[in-house]
């Protein structure tokens, strides 16, 4: 009976080892003659996240063939293996160069894999291997060196990373992994080199999204140069911008912007005296309107009447940017400032502020805005016609005007429906109309109950770029403005990083996703220090 027993029980081991979906098929392949075997073999059980597994692929990190050493690297560092690091430390060739025969490239695939996988690990033992490796001739090691060791968040990489990002011989796409690594090891040391990719561009390339990201994380250290840089204090870097063709304006509008994204109340009164910025140059325009944007994002509410003295502003783009900031702020006592705006200007002046006092209004501003919309058509033609443009275009124009008119009307109307209650309006985040979700996230926020957050957070893959923007500003407020909100902070960056995850290399969402990051980055550090 007993002999029955087990060999009923090698019967269905064998089995199992004959039987492609299972991991025991793929294990007795790691030790196979064959190349492709053992290439193959790493591969399904990286695919099948067989991380019981994971101990019999540690061998095949300094297998003879590359191309096993980089399937084992890929494998090693998915399944997250941390007893690998020493084996894959010692698996790096440091003797190849940067050839393109099948063989060097063979090579430097498995360093580069080997890197990532050491930096996915996260082992500190790794960082004088990778350090080596910034010195690679072959740009894909180079550049997979270069973000392991922001992963690894190694101090002794500073000043190399520093140089990488600052020389301009160094290939843009390289710069901006190396500021981006800087970002994540936080160092002050960091700074001065992360400050000037703040304003730097090669070849038409800016590092200003991954300098100021980096400003976020490395927090005090990197925000007091600036706020001296804002005040107009610091010669050496106002020289060095000016040796650099670098405009004045251009340095105070990003300045500006980056302390508003950190959020330091030192920044409020000289982003107040940016309000009135002047100059010989049309560029004070910017520098003015990311001075408002800024103090928008710290909800000022000492701003906001001097915001709103800067909105009968001719330009569109400028008062969008203006009105934004007041909607942010959310002070009702500008609201008949922002209906003169309304009524003012081109139609895209107009709009911006049309749109802002529908974000900000009450029921009380309906009628107002009903009879601008009852206006619109006549004045939108004449206006249509002085710029010499054809009837038939202007009356298709004037369709898409009045679309937009009536999601400003919309979120009025919900105004209307829903008054204070948190219930109403978490209900009008399901809402078909883009407009009144944007008109729903903001009052969530404002109203401050922390149980809007979850439904917050299952509305933010939303496709409207304007109602995710208040729907991601609201979280961040309601996260942070109490003790029952910082207790969901956890579960807000989680829901945050899948979304960025999701939408990696997605165009329509690079902004706004942006705007996501920062959140997490806040969050994460809100959820730590709780």
């Amino acid at each position: 009976m007993r002999n029955a027993v087990l060999l009923l029980l090698a019967a269905s081991f064998a089995a199992c080892n004959t039987d492609p979906s299972k991991p025991a098929y793929w294990v007795d392949r790691l030790t196979s003659r064959s190349v492709q075997q053992r290439v193959d073999a790493c591969r399904h059980l990286r695919l099948m996240k067989d991380a019981a597994d994971g101990e019999k692929i540690v061998p095949l990190a300094k297998d003879e063939d590359p191309r096993v050493r980089q399937a084992a690297a890929e494998a090693l560092g998915e399944l997250g293996i941390k007893d690998a690091v020493p084996a894959l430390d010692d698996a790096i060739d440091f003797s190849v160069g940067g050839g393109t025969d099948r063989e060097t490239r063979a090579i430097n695939e498995a360093n580069g894999a080997i890197v990532q996988a050491l930096g996915a690990l996260g082992d500190p033992r790794a960082v004088p291997s990778v350090l080596k490796l910034l010195r690679s001739r072959d740009h894909f090691v180079k550049l997979a060196a270069v973000e392991a060791l922001g992963q690894l968040r190694a101090p002794a990489a500073v000043e190399p990373l520093m140089a990488i990002a600052t020389d301009e011989n160094v290939e843009p796409f390289i710069a901006k992994k190396a500021v981006i690594a800087l970002g994540r090891i936080a160092d002050p040391r960091a700074v001065p080199a992360i400050e000037k990719m703040l304003f730097m561009e090669r070849k038409g390339v800016s590092f200003y999204p991954e300098a100021s990201f980096a400003v976020f994380e490395v927090g005090e250290p990197a925000v007091s140069p600036l706020l001296t840089l804002l005040a107009g204090k610091d010669p050496a870097m106002e020289k060095w911008a000016q040796d650099n063709s670098i405009l004045p304006e251009a340095v105070y509008a990003k300045t500006a912007e980056v302390l508003g994204d950190v959020g330091d109340p030192r920044a409020e009164p000289i982003l107040l005296e940016k309000l009135k910025y002047e100059s010989p140059s049309d560029y004070k325009l910017l520098v003015r309107a990311k001075a408002a944007q800024a103090l928008g994002r710290m909800r000022d509410a000492k701003a906001a009447k001097a915001v709103a003295a800067l909105l009968p502003e001719p330009e569109g783009n400028v008062r969008d940017m203006y009105g934004q900031a007041l909607v942010l702020i959310g002070s009702p006592e500008v609201l008949p400032e922002l209906e003169k705006a309304c009524a003012v200007g081109s139609w895209d002046a107009r709009e911006s502020s049309m749109h802002a006092l529908s974000n900000l209004g009450t029921e009380k501003e309906i009628a107002f805005l009903q009879k601008l919309v009852s206006d619109e058509p006549a004045r939108w033609m004449k206006e249509c016609a002085d710029d010499g443009n054809e009837a038939a275009a202007c009356k298709t124009a004037l369709d898409k005007h009045l679309k937009i008119l009536e999601g400003h009307l919309a979120r009025l109307e919900a105004v209307k429906a829903c008054g204070k209650s948190v219930d109403c309006w978490i209900g009008k985040l399901k809402d078909p109309q883009g407009p009144v979700r944007e008109r729903a996230a903001f009052e969530l926020g404002r109203l401050g109950d922390p149980k809007a957050i979850s439904p917050l957070l299952a509305a933010l893959k939303d496709d409207d770029l304007d109602a995710r923007f208040a729907e991601n500003t609201a979280i961040g407020w309601l996260v942070s403005g109490s003790a029952a909100g910082k207790a969901q902070a956890k579960a807000a960056v989680n829901r945050l990083d899948q979304i960025l995850t999701d939408e990696e290399g997605k165009l329509y969402y690079i902004k706004i996703d942006e705007d996501l990051k920062r959140l997490a980055a806040k969050l994460e550090k809100l959820a730590r220090a709780s």
